[in-house]
């Protein structure tokens, strides 16, 4: 029963850290997961080495112990490299690194009401862009996941380039913002709409809920702003 109970305490401790990732600094659940990782270990006994004969089973929890104390190595010193990603944590050696989620992000303009989106969209038309409007939130996890493994690959940065971004931040969420998301018929974040040119919007470009890269690439080939 009492392993039963420190399973559980695993279970809810990487909960805590998966809900905790919208509002908390993005180098700290690396950190996070890799004290989790090593808690497992020692839990397993991967550097017991005090008891006498080792049954099969024990020698079972032991590999896998020592497999979660290299992981939590691995977290560790991806941290160090300035990575943020607990999938790909080595991303910041060799010269390649991760992008931080404020990137492209960062190079969206921000939208608070509907008559600024009108303007923008007029403009956009004017230049012959297409547009992507995205709404976003701190506190969406599916948001985080999107900055982790969508935005930090180059490709979609460059896919996003030639296009006119705008974000609504949808953290506190005003009169402005719900105008906005009537306006574009959106329920929550995260969803992106992408626009051609003339800023009719490629309805079979909208992504909504957590999407990977291959869906943004083809939503802005869909809205005929190439890659």
């Amino acid at each position: 029963m009492s392993s039963v109970k420190h399973v559980f305490g695993f279970v809810f401790f990487a909960f805590a850290i998966w809900m905790a990732e919208p509002v908390i600094p993005e180098w700290l659940p690396l950190g996070l997961w890799g004290v989790w990782a090593m808690a497992i270990a020692v839990f397993l006994g991967a550097f017991d080495v005090t008891k006498g004969r080792s049954t099969p089973m024990r020698m079972g929890l032991q590999a896998l112990g020592l497999i979660a104390a290299v992981y939590a190595v691995i977290l560790i010193v991806g941290l160090a490299a300035g990575s943020i990603d607990p999938v790909r944590p080595l991303n910041g050696l060799g010269g390649v690194q991760t992008v931080s989620r404020t990137n492209p992000e960062a190079r969206m303009a921000l939208l608070t009401s509907r008559s600024q989106l009108s303007a923008e969209l007029d403009a956009a038309r004017s230049d012959g862009k297409a547009s992507l409007v995205y709404f976003t939130a701190d506190w969406c996890v599916s948001c985080r996941s999107i900055d982790r493994n969508v935005f930090s690959q180059k490709k979609i940065a460059d896919a996003l380039t030639p296009l006119k971004t705008f974000k609504v931040d949808l953290t506190n969420i005003g009169a402005d913002q719900r105008d906005l998301m009537r306006a574009l018929d959106v329920v929550g974040p995260p969803t992106m709409i992408f626009f051609r040119a003339d800023q009719r919007e490629a309805k079979a470009g909208r992504l909504v809920g957590e999407f990977g890269a291959d869906q943004v690439l083809k939503a802005v080939s869909v809205a005929g702003a190439g890659t």
